[in-house]
């Protein structure tokens, strides 16, 4: 989106439409119970992204846009074959499926060791650097 000069608010606005939110308990594009749902949720999306991309990107109401387009052709059909909602189901993926963060959860416990490591002195790289400081002060005589 940032290629289209879109920027950070304006694309937040395009991911809810598409992905939902949990924050404001919205559905989104992916959440659609079959691919015509999908196809009829993209549809009513059209005049929202046009008036979106225009504001946006400051155009007039005369210029194209090319957003809708572009996630029409290369990127719905990919989205309703691997994952709305009902494809999700059938994978016994429940709803909150986009919103865990498996990744993190696997981090969460390194993380705790690390910091306590940090907390008192156990971390590589400053005890790295106290041994090069005492090897620099041992042969210095400081």
């Amino acid at each position: 989106m940032r290629d289209l000069g879109i920027g950070l608010f304006h694309e937040q606005l395009f991911l809810e439409d598409i992905f939902g939110s949990e924050a404001k308990k919205e559905l989104g594009l992916i959440d659609a119970a079959s691919r015509d749902e999908f196809d009829a949720m993209l549809e009513s999306l059209y005049p929202v992204w046009t008036r979106r991309e225009l504001e946006a990107r400051q155009l007039s109401s005369e210029d194209s846009t090319l957003f809708h387009s572009y996630f029409l052709h290369h990127v719905a059909e990919d989205m309703k074959s691997t994952m709305i909602a009902s494809l999700r189901k059938r994978t016994r993926y429940d709803d909150s499926f986009f919103f865990n963060n498996d990744p993190e959860s696997v981090n969460n416990p390194s993380k705790h060791v690390w910091k306590r490591r940090s907390s008192v002195g156990l971390n590589a790289h400053s005890n790295s650097r106290k041994w090069q400081r005492s090897k620099k002060e041992t042969s210095t005589g400081h």
